[in-house]
Formats: structure tokens, sequence, C-alpha cells
């Protein structure tokens, strides 16, 4: 069995505070698309850290009780259902989410007031059927 993936992209900014954006996730017809495979990447002039997540149906923790990305140490909040990493690290956060799981939205937040892009890749992923490999058309 192998995975097959449509993958959908944006980029998201510049942000230039530490306000919390939510991005939809859409399809190229500009509506929401429950993805279960999501990676967001930030890069800006510093080294500063962010955090991405999100909101999937029956999570204890909704991005609306979530804390913010200064509160991510963990000195001040719990858990979240998300990731943190560096600016400029190369290393993105990445969900890959059950079918059950799936979001159309992902939260993102900077500890820092630089000016920041954000390259957001998501999508949806489900094994492929290699019976069905000779109906593609194959070009000429």
């Amino acid at each position: 069995m192998r995975e097959q993936f449509r993958p959908y992209t944006m980029v998201v900014g510049p942000l230039t505070d530490q306000t919390a954006s939510s991005v939809t996730l859409v399809d190229t017809g500009g509506n929401a698309l429950k993805c279960n495979y999501i990676s967001i990447e930030g890069s800006g002039a510093g080294t500063g850290y962010y955090t991405a997540s999100i909101d999937a149906p029956d999570l204890t923790t909704p991005l609306a009780n979530q804390g913010t990305a200064l509160e991510a140490l963990g000195y001040t909040t719990s858990g979240f259902v998300g990731g943190v990493s560096r600016l400029n690290s190369g290393y993105p956060v990445e969900f890959v989410l059950a079918d059950n799981d799936r979001s159309s939205t992902v939260k993102i937040q900077q500890a820092t007031t630089e000016t920041t892009l954000f390259f957001v890749t998501y999508g949806q992923v489900w094994t492929g059927n290699p019976l069905r490999d000779g109906d593609r058309p194959k070009g000429a």
C-alpha cells in the first residue's frame, strides 16, 4: 500500500506582532478543507519561536481555550494540541492526523515582534489503490 497526497500551500503574513492568527485552510475554490496533513514553517530575520495549533473535533483544548505562544513555556498553561518551533530553523510544526481528527483551521502565533512569513502546506493524505493505476492518464 502506498499513500497519495493532494498538497495545497499558502503564505501567511507578514506577521509583525504576538497576536495569534487563525488561518482557514481552503481548497482552490475557496472552500474550507478538512485536512489530515498540515505543515507550518516560519521564516524571519531573527531566531524567535512560534506555536501552531489545530482545532479538531472533540478536542479537550480547542483553540479558544489554548494559551498564547509566550505561555507555551509551560509556566502558566497546560499542554495544547500543537507544536513549537524556532523561526529559520528549517524544522516545521507538522500535523499528521487520523481521519477523525481532520482540521480546517490552524492558529499561528509568534513569540516575537519581528516581521515573519509562515509557509503552510496542507491537504489530504489517503491510501492509494494500485489496481487503479492502469486507469490513470499516462501522457503522450
